[in-house]
């Protein structure tokens, strides 16, 4: 799914916008498929196979069955992955993706009126779609979180505010 994030502009709309973030998402299901186990987000420049490659290459194991709309970019990955693309009916067949994509823009603003963020420039935008992810793919450690997270910060080289450059 390859929705677009950068507020609204004016005559244009999702792919057809000339300033607004394309981001992929991928998206584990739960073993019955009624929920969401794992979510992965990536800012990419387009949106051709090339581009949509990188979070297969990433996050997709390679024996996993994928499901994908009919986005014509997704057709030269089938020769390494295993993929079936299907018409999307208007996002009816993909109701737990637009339920993420739709849980990561109303997060964004969120925080954003807080003032927790006060611009999403696309420079640090990964950086935030990491973060949802984070926390989304740790949801059911609620109790343990904020330690881990400790320890993990704690393990990790430091990445300072220059290196973001």
């Amino acid at each position: 799914m390859k929705p677009s994030i950068g507020g609204k502009e004016e005559g244009h709309q999702g792919r057809g916008n000339q300033t607004k973030s394309t981001i992929v998402f991928a998206i584990e299901k739960t073993k019955n498929d009624d929920g969401i186990k794992r979510a992965y987000a990536m800012k990419i420049d387009n949106t051709s196979s090339a581009e949509l490659s990188k979070i297969f290459h990433q996050h997709i194991d390679p024996k996993a069955h994928i499901t994908t709309d009919k986005w014509t970019g997704y057709m030269p990955l089938v020769k390494e992955w295993d993929i079936t693309q299907v018409k999307s009916k208007g996002g009816e067949n993909f109701q737990l993706m637009h339920r993420l994509i739709q849980g990561v823009k109303s997060w964004i603003r969120a925080a954003a009126a807080a003032g927790i963020y006060h611009k999403v420039s696309p420079k640090y935008l990964q950086a935030y779609l990491d973060e949802y992810c984070y926390r989304f793919n740790r949801n059911i450690f609620k109790d343990s979180i904020f330690d881990n997270l400790i320890q993990r910060m704690i393990r990790s080289k430091p990445m300072p505010y220059k290196s973001f450059s």
